[in-house]
């Protein structure tokens, strides 16, 4: 498990994710939360009524990261569970502000 701060990932999974959209969950949370230019936006996916997205536009272009917040006997802290180019219908979310 993979972690800065607060933001964990599963090792595996952000391989997978920069295998197949060319960031890693790691990068992505350093791209989105870390870089004091970027402006995204949360919003919720009706579909996964335990999860939140966070959409912005960084450097490498339009980015969705899923996550969501998890409390266990380790402690509370949000786990980053996948990262893609973003849709144009998420592109419009972020415009929309």
């Amino acid at each position: 498990m993979g972690n800065i701060d607060n933001y964990h990932w599963d090792d595996d999974k952000s391989e997978l994710t920069k295998a197949e959209h060319g960031v890693g969950l790691d990068e992505a949370c350093k791209l989105i939360f870390y870089d004091e230019k970027t402006h995204w936006k949360v919003f919720e996916n009706d579909n996964y009524p335990n999860q939140y997205r966070v959409i912005t536009k960084t450097k490498k272009g339009f980015l969705t990261l899923a996550m969501e917040d998890i409390s266990d006997e380790y402690g509370e802290f949000i786990k980053l569970i996948s990262c893609w180019n973003s849709s144009p219908k998420e592109k419009g979310k972020l415009k929309n502000d």
